[in-house]
């Protein structure tokens, strides 16, 4: 489960270069393969890093460029510029390259995504195995969020930013919180986040929603949202959402799938939940761990059962003796 930062600007005074390396520090802290920034100014740029220590910007010996990637020559130049920010710290479920991490980058659109997902649809020149990068292409590929909603299957919010707008996408399992100050106003996955940067209460985005650009307005079109499927990291080889056989939705049948079902669909303050320190914490913290984190939790339910993806007699199946 990946971090997203998305910040519009509304005071062109306003420290970016701050805010971006704070934003870096929020989403790096739980998430390790790599964070990537997108900016809108005058164009679209970006700066991409597989090393979460190497600083937003730095300069490095040759032989040591290939962790990181950027279009940025001059910030100074484009700061007064600037209208939007993303921020996205990942967690792979695939592979760990400057193509894969975020934003992912097709034809002018520069795309940064949270979640899982598979897809019923089929390229043949994808350049990565990573989930984001297919439904990049799927979201592009059709002409209606149902057509695209009934190509897709699995969680997702994300944002595609392109020289003269930005898009947002929600379904109902993927959080997406929003909070503003007289400076700028923040969507983010972590409600913490929001506060973190604006120092007020934030909100959650209502569920399956689409804006077509939230540089000019926050109307919105709701949609079906997506099929859920989720899956673990024991099936990371399919997180390109193909099967091996005839490229349709991959079924699992999987007791990780059961897991993370109840989790993103029933947990809440009626569950009791244990951090891997023995520390109950509480649920809505629980929902912004990544899904590695999660899995080291103990989760017991309003009944007294445990659930848990590893023993089929404490998961969904019997009551707790």
């Amino acid at each position: 489960m990946c971090k997203i930062i998305a910040l519009k600007i509304n005071n062109s005074a306003v420290n970016k270069i701050d805010l971006i390396k704070k934003s870096i520090d929020l989403v790096v802290t739980s998430e390790k393969s790599g964070y990537g920034v997108t900016i809108l100014a005058d164009e679209v740029y970006y700066y991409k890093s597989t090393n979460i220590k190497r600083a937003f910007l730095s300069n490095s010996p040759i032989f040591c460029k290939q962790d990181h990637e950027t279009n940025i020559k001059n910030f100074s130049a484009i700061d007064k510029k600037i209208k939007f920010i993303l921020v996205h710290g990942r967690t792979s479920t695939n592979e760990i390259s400057i193509g894969a991490t975020h934003p992912v980058i097709y034809n002018d659109n520069y795309f940064s995504h949270n979640g899982v997902i598979t897809s019923k649809d089929i390229f043949t020149d994808l350049k990565t195995k990573n989930d984001t990068e297919l439904l990049l292409r799927s979201f592009l590929k059709h002409d209606n969020l149902e057509s695209f909603n009934n190509s897709i299957s699995g969680y997702a919010a994300f944002f595609n930013v392109k020289k003269e707008s930005v898009e947002l996408y929600k379904d109902s399992t993927a959080s997406l919180f929003y909070s503003s100050n007289s400076d700028l106003e923040i969507f983010s996955t972590a409600s913490s986040h929001c506060e973190a940067l604006t120092s007020t209460a934030s909100s959650e985005l209502l569920n399956n929603v689409y804006m077509k650009n939230i540089l000019v307005s926050y109307d919105y079109e709701l949609h079906s949202g997506l099929e859920t499927n989720y899956y673990s990291d024991s099936l990371k080889h399919l997180s390109l959402g193909q099967s091996d056989e005839n490229n349709n939705f991959s079924q699992y049948g999987d007791l990780y799938d059961l897991f993370f079902e109840e989790i993103y669909s029933c947990v809440d303050k009626s569950y009791t939940i244990f951090n891997n320190m023995g520390y109950e914490i509480d649920y809505k913290l629980f929902l912004e761990l990544t899904e590695n984190e999660m899995l080291d939790c103990t989760i017991v339910r309003p009944d007294g059962t445990v659930l848990s993806p590893y023993n089929k007699e404490l998961s969904l199946y019997d009551k707790a003796e």
